[in-house]
């Protein structure tokens, strides 16, 4: 049993729109149970994705057949519903999940005849958005054998979600019963598509220490640097060009200053805070596995209450608070 419980991705702002999405499911799954406890499962029967009825087509989406049903598609959309609402904003999530899920719902009806629900395309179409943001970025899952055996482990999100992808791939291939594979494939690829629309027409930027999927093969996107709102400024004279530059250069020394004598505390949703700092648990096999700079532009280093903590390699030399003890800690670099 392989089951994913996070992602190292910093959040930059709440996602208040994916928790209302998951909240909502919920609800909805409590008043089906109900109708059926009442004996009015018809209730529901006009929200079932049948054709191309407008109750159908919005309606599935919020449908769940059973307990794990829903338990697994909102554990996915926890996982990557969270980054991807913070990374383009609780006011574009909405219409995005809801446009990923009539994608799904369409697919599914130009392969198949049968009836759908479930959130799944449009959940898939999220983990596709998540795939374009953050391919980098790792995936942590419990694991267990039997029972007996069990832990934690990391893969990078490019594998890991290509691997569902193919999955659900041989799943619509080979006819799969009982799940809407074609869903999950349609609802997937939109939500690759769209985010690489966002990208390239700058509606959503990327940080300076984020690498994209487009980035991975050599492709370029925007980039949102820490004096970006400076960079947009058109003096309009030789006065208000020089303040601008004694702007541009007290926020540069007041930043630097801030970085040798501030604290920061490093963790999971660091919102609103000058360090976009993030941490994961990972296994380290002996002590001099405790510090390193790894390809994907991160520090990996322990503190010595044993934290691991992983944070971008601009942050090399800086200060910060570990997550666990609280105490200080300094980036190796």
């Amino acid at each position: 049993m392989l089951i994913p419980i996070g992602v190292d991705v910093p959040f930059d702002r709440r996602p208040f729109l994916n928790w209302l999405m998951i909240i909502l499911c919920v609800v909805v799954f409590g008043l089906m149970v109900a109708a059926v406890a009442q004996d009015q499962p018809e209730l529901f029967e006009d929200f079932v994705l049948d054709g191309y009825t407008v109750n159908g087509l919005f309606g599935h989406m919020w449908l769940h057949g059973g307990l794990g049903h829903l338990i697994g598609n909102m554990l996915f959309l926890w996982i990557f519903g969270n980054a991807v609402c913070s990374k383009i904003g609780n006011l574009m999530y909405l219409p995005v999940y809801i446009f990923l899920g009539l994608v799904a719902a369409f697919t599914f009806n130009i392969f198949s005849d049968g009836k759908a629900i479930g959130a799944s395309g449009a959940v898939n179409g999220i983990v596709g958005m998540f795939l374009v943001f953050f391919p980098l970025n790792d995936i942590t899952y419990f694991w267990m054998i039997y029972i007996r055996w069990s832990g934690t482990v990391s893969f990078s999100s490019f594998w890991a979600i290509l691997m569902w992808f193919a999955f659900d791939i041989y799943g619509a291939a080979s006819g799969g019963i009982g799940v809407a594979y074609t869903a999950h494939v349609g609802g997937f690829l939109a939500g690759v598509l769209l985010a690489v629309a966002l990208l390239k027409l700058r509606i959503v930027v990327m940080e300076d220490d984020e690498r994209s999927l487009l980035e991975v093969f050599g492709i370029s996107v925007a980039k949102k640097s820490s004096s970006e709102k400076w960079e947009h400024v058109a003096p309009s004279g030789p006065r208000e060009e020089a303040i601008l530059r004694a702007a541009m250069d007290r926020k540069t020394a007041d930043r630097e200053e801030s970085y040798e004598e501030d604290d920061y505390e490093i963790s999971e949703q660091p919102a609103g805070q000058k360090l976009r700092f993030a941490y994961q648990q990972e296994n380290y096999e002996d002590s001099s596995d405790r510090v390193g700079l790894v390809d994907d532009g991160y520090i990996r280093f322990s503190c010595e209450c044993g934290k691991k903590i992983k944070v971008p390699s601009s942050y090399a030399g800086k200060n910060g608070k570990c997550p666990k003890c609280k105490n200080r800690v300094r980036v190796p670099g």
